[in-house]
Parts: C-alpha cells; sequence; structure tokens
C-alpha cells in the first residue's frame, strides 16, 4: 500500500517541520521594550519610591590612571529642590575646576579661563534624579539587542539626549542592572567614544550605585571609585554662585 507509506511520510515531516519551527520560535524570542528594560533596572536598585526619598546627595569619586596613581577627585553635590548642583573636580594636570548651577544659573570655573556663565548648558544634566533615572535624561531610548559584558549577558538599549549624544547600555540579564555602556558624545569637531562597564553595587539610602567604574577610551583605561555617598541634607552655601560668577552676572 505506497499510499499509506507516502501519507506517513508526509505526516512525519509535517511533525518534523512543526518541531522545528516551535523550536526556532523558543530561541528566538522578542527583545523587551526600553521602558520595560529600564523599569527593571530602576526596581533593582531600588525603586522610584526610594529614590523619591532622597532629597540630597553628596558623591565623593576617586580615578585613577592606567599606571594605578591618583588622578582625579570629584565632588558632587545635588539638591532635589530647584535642581541646584554643584561639581567640584581637581587633578594634578588641571587644577580645581568647579561647575554648578543654582536653579537659575549655570556657571563654571577653572584656573584658566577663569568665572563663566555657561548660557547654553543643558539644563536637563542637572537634573537631582538624571543620575539614576534614565528616563529623565534621555527622551529617546529603544532595545536594540543582546550582547556580552565581562561574559555577563545583557540587553542593550540605546538612549539618545536632547543634545544627540548616544548611549548604548547594557543591562544584565539575571538582576537587570547596569553593567556595561557604550558612550558617543560630540562637541564642537571632536567625538568622545568610551566603553565603560560599572562594577560593585551598594546600597546608599535605600538606592544601590556602582562603586567601581572602568572606562577604556583610546586605548587607555580609567577607573573611577566611588569613596562615598551621603543623602543628609545639604547647607544652602554650598549651591550659592561664587563672588566671582555672581559679579559676572551684575556687569
Amino acid at each position: 500500500m505506497p499510499h499509506l507509506c507516502t501519507s506517513a511520510f508526509r505526516a512525519l515531516a509535517f511533525i518534523g517541520a512543526g518541531l522545528a519551527v516551535a523550536a526556532a520560535s523558543g530561541c528566538t524570542q522578542p527583545l523587551p521594550p526600553a521602558e520595560e528594560v529600564v523599569a527593571r533596572h530602576m526596581r533593582s536598585i531600588g525603586g522610584m519610591q526610594a529614590l523619591a526619598a532622597q532629597q540630597y546627595r553628596h558623591t565623593r569619586e576617586e580615578a585613577s590612571g592606567p599606571d594605578g596613581r591618583p588622578a582625579m577627585t570629584r565632588d558632587v553635590y545635588r539638591a532635589r529642590q530647584g535642581n541646584r548642583y554643584v561639581m567640584k573636580m581637581e587633578a594634578p594636570q588641571t587644577g580645581p575646576v568647579a561647575i554648578g548651577y543654582d536653579g537659575q544659573t549655570a556657571w563654571m570655573m577653572d584656573t584658566v579661563v577663569g568665572p563663566s556663565i555657561q548660557r547654553s548648558q543643558e539644563r536637563s544634566a542637572y537634573d537631582f534624579e538624571s543620575p539614576i533615572n534614565f528616563a529623565r535624561l534621555f527622551p529617546t531610548m529603544e532595545t536594540v539587542g543582546r550582547d556580552t559584558v565581562n561574559g555577563e549577558s545583557c540587553i542593550r538599549v540605546r538612549m539618545v539626549n536632547a543634545r544627540g549624544d548616544e548611549v548604548r547600555n547594557c543591562f544584565a540579564d539575571d538582576d537587570g542592572l547596569l553593567i556595561g555602556a557604550t558612550v558617543r558624545s560630540t562637541t564642537g569637531v571632536h567625538t568622545y567614544v568610551g566603553e565603560v562597564t560599572y562594577h560593585d553595587y551598594r546600597d546608599f539610602g535605600g538606592i544601590k550605585m556602582a562603586t567601581r567604574t572602568s572606562t577604556t577610551s583610546m586605548n587607555r583605561r580609567n577607573e573611577v571609585r566611588l569613596v562615598s555617598v551621603s543623602t543628609e541634607p545639604i547647607d544652602a552655601s554650598v549651591f550659592a554662585l561664587p563672588a566671582e560668577v555672581a559679579a559676572l552676572k551684575k556687569n
């Protein structure tokens, strides 16, 4: 009965094709939308409620160069009210540099050009939540694929800020934490491209932050260590305009 045999073979082929399709669909699961990936990361570091409870943040960082020697110290002060911000950095090559925003005026001071008012500076950079809540800093976000960072699988999310700078963050599959990023930023005719990895998350005031960050750019590797984080109130005088900047406003 050749027709029965032929029918049997056809049936087996049909079943085999069905199993193959099922297997393929299981291997190519659709990627989650960017908003879902970012929301999971936010939950992993402590959640929006814990972030909303913070009104102040003072972070201190130390950076080392490729040779392991200290290269920079940086203190960043933030206040939620008015998105007030002050960053004070000191490096052997440049001397002290300070950048700030008192809720109205963005300014900068360094030993080379002196005091200046930053009229075109993006105000979103001073947003109290922007270093942690990506949605506040990046209006454009999209999931672009899967990747591996230091042997750990992750989901890549392309993010673009209002200036057009692009970051491709990678969030770990197992816990949703940010573990890597590819950064592309353009200022004038210069374009910066760097690879960043984030390590050793710790809890500070209910929010987890990476305590070690490694950056590689132009074959140079730098390490930044988060020394301390305080969420205690910061005196208003810290955010006041320096006298030199206040004088510029009067002119």
